[in-house]
C-alpha cells in the first residue's frame, strides 16, 4: 500500500514538473523583444492596396486581409511581417510615449501565423488609419 502511494506521488510530481517546463518553453517562444517599425518601401502588391508611411494594407496574395510592415531585427537586419488584421493576430495599443511605431510578437497559432501587438501614439495612428482598417485598437 505504501509503495503504491509513493509511486502515485512520484507520478504526480513528474507530471507537474513536465507541465511547468512546457509553460516555461511556451513563454520563451512568445517573449520576443519590441522592434522598431521602419518606414514602408511603398510597395503595394495588389490593385486596391493602401500604402502609408509605416504600413501597407493588402491581402498579400492570400484570402485574409493583412497589414504589412518592416522592422529592425537583431544586428540591424531588416525583417518584414504581414499579420492578419483580425483579432487575435493584430492589436494596436495607443501609447503616447511612442514616438515611432513599435511591434512585438506575442505568439502564433498552429499554422505559424503570428500574433502581434503594435504600439504607437494617437497622431501616428490617425495618419496611418487607412492602412489599419479592421484592426482592434486599445487605449
Amino acid at each position: 500500500m505504501r509503495s503504491s502511494r509513493i509511486f502515485t506521488i512520484s507520478i504526480v510530481a513528474m507530471l507537474l514538473i513536465g507541465f511547468s517546463q512546457r509553460i516555461a518553453v511556451a513563454q520563451a517562444k512568445t517573449s520576443e523583444p519590441e522592434r522598431i517599425i521602419m518606414e514602408s518601401d511603398g510597395y503595394a502588391p495588389e490593385p486596391g492596396d493602401q500604402t502609408c508611411k509605416y504600413f501597407t494594407w493588402s491581402k498579400f496574395f492570400t484570402a485574409d486581409q493583412r497589414v504589412g510592415f518592416r522592422l529592425v531585427m537583431e544586428a540591424g537586419k531588416i525583417g518584414s511581417e504581414n499579420p492578419k488584421t483580425k483579432t487575435p493576430y493584430l492589436t494596436i495599443v495607443l501609447d503616447e510615449s511612442k514616438t515611432v511605431p513599435i511591434a512585438r510578437k506575442t505568439g502564433h497559432d498552429d499554422a505559424a501565423n503570428g500574433y502581434w501587438v503594435l504600439s504607437m501614439n494617437q497622431a501616428t495612428y490617425d495618419s496611418e488609419s487607412k492602412c489599419l482598417v479592421g484592426v482592434t485598437v486599445k487605449k
